[in-house]
C-alpha cells in the first residue's frame, strides 16, 4: 500500500506541471469553444468521467425553479445507479490495439407551445398566457484511437435559435500510462454530483465552459481524480494566467464491498466561495439505491459553513416497468433553518395494453408549503418522434417559493437554450420532437 501511494503522488508530481502548462495555454481554445452547448446542456460520449455524471437538463420548460435539476425527458430515462462496481484488471484491456475513425451524428428538432394562467402582479390576480417555441440542434462526433494509449473525440454542434454558428461543446484526448494513469485534456464535462432532482453537489457542474485537465489514478482500489480548470467566467488570458487563476479539484473514491464513499473538493482563488467540499455515502439495500451527501463551504476569512445536504433513494423494476426515485434536501445557508424540500419521481416506460410512457413529479417546499406537481403523458407515433403532453400546476400562496410573482417562470438553462416556458399556476403543455441518430 505505501509504495502504491509513493507510486501515485510521483505520478502527480510529475504531471502536475503538464497540466499547469496546458491550462496555460487553453484560455483562447476554451474562450473560442464556450459559445455552443452540447442539446441537453451536457457533454455525455462514449468516454463518460470515470467518477460519473449527474443528470443533464434537457431543454423542456420545467416546473421547478433552477437550483433543482429536473427534466421531463429524466421522468423518462433511467438515472444511473448510485452503487458503483468496481471492476478488477487493466482498464486498457477493454480496448482493442486499434480503432479507426468513426463519425456519428444526430439531429433534434423540437416544436411546442404551453398555455396556462399565472398569478398577476398582485396577490388575487391572474394573468393568462401562451408561448409557442422551437428549436433544431444538429451535431457530429469522431472517435478515434490510433493506439492503446491515445484517443481523441469530439463533437461539432449548431443550434437554432441562433445563427447556427457551429462549435464544440466537447473536444479532448485521452492519454494513458503504463495502464496506471489516465489523462484526459480539453473541453469535456466532469460530473461529480449523484443527485437527480436537485443540483446542489456537483462541484464540476459547468466544467464544460472552458478546459481541463484530469488525471485519474487507481490506488489499491480507491480511485483519485485530480482536476485543474480554465472556466470561461475566469477572464483568463495567456498574458494573465497563474496558479491562482485556475480552478482546482481533487475527489477520492473509496469502494466498500456494495457501498461506497465520495470525498470531494473545489478551489478557486476568486469566488467568493472559494472552497467547496462535499462528503457522499452510497450504497444499496434490498434493491433500492441509497445515497446521503454533505456540502460544505471554505473561506479566506472565517470559518467554514455547512452548506447543505441531501438524501434520496432509487428503485427500478424491468418488468412491468416502473420506477420510484425521491430527494430530501436541506439548505444549510439559509439563516433561518427552514428551508427543506423533497421531490419524488413515479414513471414507467410501457402502461400496459397502451404504446404510453407516464411519469408524475411532485416536489415541496416545506418552508411555506409551496410546490409543484407535474404529471406527463409520451408516447410514439412514428419512428424517430414522440410526443409528450403535460399538465404542470403550482400551489401555495402567492410570493411563496414555488410561486414566483408576476411573471411564468422560466428556468434559467432552459431559457438560454431557448426553450419551452410553463405557465405559474397550472398550465398545459404540448410537445413533438424529432430525434435522429446516424
Amino acid at each position: 500500500m505505501t509504495f502504491s501511494l509513493f507510486r501515485s503522488f510521483r505520478t502527480f508530481a510529475v504531471f502536475f506541471p503538464l497540466l499547469f502548462l496546458i491550462a496555460v495555454a487553453s484560455p483562447r481554445l476554451a474562450a473560442a469553444d464556450s459559445t455552443v452547448q452540447a442539446s441537453d446542456g451536457s457533454s455525455a460520449s462514449a468516454g463518460a468521467d470515470a467518477a460519473g455524471t449527474s443528470g443533464s437538463i434537457a431543454e423542456d420548460g420545467s416546473t421547478i425553479p433552477a437550483d433543482d435539476s429536473s427534466s421531463v425527458d429524466q421522468l423518462f430515462t433511467a438515472p444511473q445507479a448510485d452503487t458503483v462496481t468496481k471492476e478488477g484488471g487493466s482498464l486498457l484491456g477493454k480496448f482493442d490495439d486499434h480503432q479507426p475513425i468513426t463519425v456519428t451524428g444526430s439531429l433534434q428538432a423540437m416544436g411546442g407551445a404551453v398555455v396556462g394562467v399565472s398569478d398577476g402582479p398582485t396577490a388575487g390576480t391572474y394573468q393568462f398566457g401562451m408561448k409557442p417555441g422551437m428549436s433544431i440542434t444538429p451535431s457530429i462526433t469522431f472517435d478515434a484511437r490510433p493506439d492503446r494509449t491515445f484517443r481523441i473525440h469530439g463533437t461539432a454542434t449548431a443550434k437554432y435559435p441562433g445563427d447556427f454558428a457551429v462549435g464544440f461543446s466537447e473536444l479532448f484526448f485521452d492519454y494513458t500510462v503504463k495502464d496506471s494513469t489516465y489523462v484526459r485534456v480539453g473541453k469535456q464535462l466532469i460530473g461529480w454530483g449523484i443527485t437527480r432532482l436537485f443540483d446542489v453537489g456537483d462541484l464540476m457542474s459547468d466544467s464544460d465552459d472552458g478546459v481541463a485537465a484530469k488525471v485519474y489514478v487507481p490506488v489499491d482500489g480507491i480511485g483519485i481524480t485530480s482536476v485543474v480548470l480554465v472556466k470561461t467566467s475566469y477572464g483568463i488570458t495567456s498574458d494573465n494566467v497563474d496558479f491562482k487563476s485556475l480552478g482546482y479539484g481533487l475527489q477520492g473514491d473509496v469502494p466498500l464491498g456494495r457501498s461506497e464513499m465520495l470525498f470531494s473538493g473545489f478551489y478557486h482563488d476568486a469566488d467568493s466561495t472559494p472552497g467547496k467540499a462535499t462528503a457522499t455515502y452510497k450504497t444499496s439495500m434490498l434493491g433500492v439505491d441509497l445515497f446521503a451527501e454533505g456540502i460544505g463551504n471554505f473561506y479566506k476569512t472565517k470559518e467554514p459553513s455547512f452548506s447543505g445536504a441531501v438524501a434520496g433513494f432509487y428503485w427500478e423494476k424491468i418488468e412491468p416497468s416502473l420506477k420510484i426515485y425521491g430527494e430530501y434536501y436541506f439548505n444549510g445557508e439559509d439563516s433561518s433553518g427552514t428551508d427543506h424540500r423533497a421531490s419524488i419521481v413515479v414513471g414507467t416506460n410501457n402502461i400496459p395494453g397502451t404504446p404510453f410512457k407516464a411519469a408524475i413529479q411532485w416536489t415541496h417546499a416545506f418552508m411555506d408549503n409551496s410546490g409543484s406537481v407535474v404529471p406527463v403523458l409520451s408516447f410514439s407515433p412514428w419512428p424517430h418522434v414522440s410526443m409528450q403532453y403535460g399538465l404542470p400546476v403550482r400551489y401555495g400562496a402567492w410570493g411563496s417559493y414555488y410561486v414566483v410573482n408576476g411573471s411564468p417562470i422560466v428556468q434559467t438553462t432552459a431559457e438560454k437554450n431557448n426553450a419551452l416556458s410553463w405557465a405559474q399556476r397550472i398550465g398545459f403543455m404540448f410537445r413533438l420532437t424529432l430525434n435522429v441518430g446516424f
